[in-house]
């Protein structure tokens, strides 16, 4: 069973204070997480439950900040000590040449072979930051392609 969670409950999530936040209507803004408190999904992980984590979360202040989606999963996935996170992508180069990530000095690789990549690019930060921070691997997966997210499972 999947239970909906948003980075507000139980301060699961916390914004980073931003400098450059994006305002997107009169009560959100765009930020980074600053910290996973993971207590809470270790909580259910011996449970049949599913977290779904919505990138959502208080600041300092506690005004509701969105979170970049791709630092949200990478931070989240370091704090649990994932051995893999599936990033679900339409980037062509990353899903058929890259496929899969193990180190950071293959994702350095990367960038003396493809003019194409951004180092600022938050699937590129994101994988910086997991591949740095855990012993976790990367695997890339099209988002366009009916069971992509089923059949990375079994890879």
């Amino acid at each position: 069973m999947a239970v909906g969670f948003s980075g507000k409950d139980g301060n699961l999530l916390v914004a980073k204070k931003s400098n450059h936040i994006t305002r997107t209507n009169s009560d959100f803004h765009v930020s980074e997480p600053l910290l996973v408190n993971p207590e809470i999904l270790f909580e259910i992980e011996e449970t049949k439950i599913i977290p779904v984590i919505s990138p959502v979360a208080y600041n300092e202040k506690a005004k509701t900040m969105i979170l970049d989606a791709d630092i949200t999963s990478a931070m989240i996935s370091t704090a649990i000590s994932a051995d893999k996170l599936i990033i679900m992508c339409e980037d062509s180069f990353l899903i058929n040449q890259v496929g899969v990530l193990s180190s950071v000095a293959e994702l350095d690789k990367l960038f003396e072979n493809n003019i194409e990549l951004i180092p600022s690019d938050p699937l590129i930060k994101a994988s910086r930051y997991v591949l740095s921070n855990s012993n976790s691997s990367i695997h890339f997966i099209e988002s366009n392609k009916p069971d992509s997210l089923l059949l990375s499972i079994f890879d």
